[in-house]
């Protein structure tokens, strides 16, 4: 197969190319005859599809993944909301974020692109109720929250279109795989019956 996949697992985002005319990856056996040709370039297309339908279906897990992190801390947030919602730079007491949870809010973004973490002051750390810097309310945390649930539901719902979009050319491809491997073997059989 002369498909070459490449995914950086850090930013969840996968490249699939192919070299047309080569039998491996490496671009070193060059396929001749224009029936094997044809019947490589179909494969690997087909394949390409495949890779591409797996990357999809990571970049969809790793949504959900972010998806659910952010409602486990809209839940801890409204679990544990201040007696005054608006007053700023209050410590969030009752609100116990995990290592994990405390990551997340360092990719996270607001409407405006800044990270949720730059809401606290310091930092958040795990284990320690999280303190909002100066400026910055309960009330506009959570707007913040929300903008960037929303932002990655719309993405998930983006990838997901793009997923079942692929996966229909993925299945036409395949098909069309099938109908060329009957094809040439039905003119196979007729030079052959040609030839006696």
């Amino acid at each position: 197969m002369s498909i070459i996949v490449t995914y950086d697992d850090t930013k969840k985002t996968g490249d699939v190319r192919y070299l047309d005319g080569y039998a491996d990856s490496a671009g070193k056996i060059k396929v001749d005859g224009t029936e094997n040709l044809l019947l490589q370039l179909a494969i690997d297309r087909a394949a390409a599809n495949t890779a591409r339908v797996s990357i999809l279906q990571m970049q969809m897990q790793d949504q959900s993944d972010r998806i659910n992190t952010e409602n486990w801390i809209l839940k801890k947030l409204l679990n544990n909301q201040p007696g005054d919602p608006a007053k700023q730079g209050i410590t969030l007491d009752g609100v116990n974020l995990t290592s994990d949870e405390v990551t997340f809010l360092g990719t996270a973004q607001d409407s405006g692109g800044a990270a949720i973490s730059s809401y606290f002051d310091p930092a958040p750390t795990a284990g320690t109720a999280p303190k909002l810097k100066a400026g910055k309310s309960f009330n506009d945390l959570m707007t913040a929250m929300k903008s960037a649930l929303n932002q990655d539901s719309n993405l998930n719902q983006q990838t997901m279109i793009n997923y079942q979009s692929m996966i229909n050319q993925r299945n036409q491809m395949t098909e069309w795989v099938a109908n060329l491997i009957t094809l040439l073997a039905s003119t196979a059989s007729a030079t052959t019956n040609n030839l006696r």
